[in-house]
């Protein structure tokens, strides 16, 4: 029963946060429920920067870009880790504080894909 109550929470917690938020690239001042839920998103979905990390890197550097993919996507997994803890523990009001620009707020936001070129 515990589980069931416990994964009900999450499922709702992960499907509200998703609802909530809104482009990474509006990086403009949002409520404490905003934070506090982005905070929750990374601590439960910021080992996807591992995975993303690997194939944004092995796309652009075909054979070294595991290697290199697998150090940039576990110091963003890192970050978003400690940035999410920071969120939750300080309830939101950081006033998002803890991201760059080139880290998304959430883990959706991050690129997959190098974006093209265009070839002429």
């Amino acid at each position: 029963m515990k589980k069931i109550v416990c994964l009900s929470i999450l499922s709702f917690m992960l499907i509200a946060t998703s609802a909530y938020a809104k482009s990474s690239e509006n990086k403009e001042v949002h409520g404490n429920g905003y934070y506090l839920l982005r905070g929750v998103s990374n601590v439960g979905l910021g080992w996807l920067a591992l995975p993303q990390e690997m194939m944004y890197q092995s796309v652009k550097l075909p054979v070294v870009g595991i290697i290199s993919g697998v150090g940039v996507g576990t110091a963003i997994f890192i970050w978003r880790e400690l940035g999410g803890l920071t969120d939750i523990l300080s309830l939101g009001f950081d006033g998002g504080r803890n991201f760059f620009n080139q880290v998304p707020d959430f883990p959706w936001d991050a690129p997959w894909l190098p974006p093209e070129k265009n070839e002429s």
